[in-house]
């Protein structure tokens, strides 16, 4: 058994919250300048949103079922961590209405390892998702 915290009551009123306001503030935001507003919604709406669903509840999950047997440069994972970060990886690929994106999907797997690592070492899924945030503000910073 895995020695995390599962989810709560009160996270999931958080879970709930957090996009009603984000969407109230994006559009405030977007009212004095377009780009601050695209800004925080990468980090907001991929960031955190897509952090969420893979390494907080995905990579958290299969962590619980299969446990975290390997150990490598002194931390341990599981099955959790590689699975999510395929499924993580095929979700970039199949994208409606656009042929299969295979390079974008390997290179969306690779960023799920690094970000399931930033999970696993740091014990939660909010440090992942500020990086993963922060790395999708660049195109729309420079575009």
């Amino acid at each position: 058994m895995v020695d995390e915290k599962s989810f709560t009551l009160n996270d999931c009123i958080w879970i709930l919250l957090i996009p009603v306001f984000s969407v109230i503030l994006i559009w405030i935001v977007n009212t004095m300048n377009s780009k601050a507003a695209g800004v925080l919604a990468m980090l907001v709406f991929v960031g955190l949103a897509e952090e969420f669903k893979y390494r907080g509840y995905i990579q958290h999950r299969l962590n619980v079922a299969f446990g975290k047997p390997f150990k490598i440069f002194g931390f341990k994972f599981g099955w959790g961590l590689i699975l999510a970060s395929l499924i993580f990886g095929m979700g970039h690929v199949i994208e409606p209405g656009e042929s299969l994106q295979w390079a974008w999907g390997m290179w969306t797997t690779i960023s799920g390892l690094c970000f399931g690592i930033i999970r696993e070492k740091g014990g939660g899924f909010l440090s992942s998702a500020i990086v993963h945030g922060i790395i999708m503000t660049f195109p729309v910073l420079f575009s």
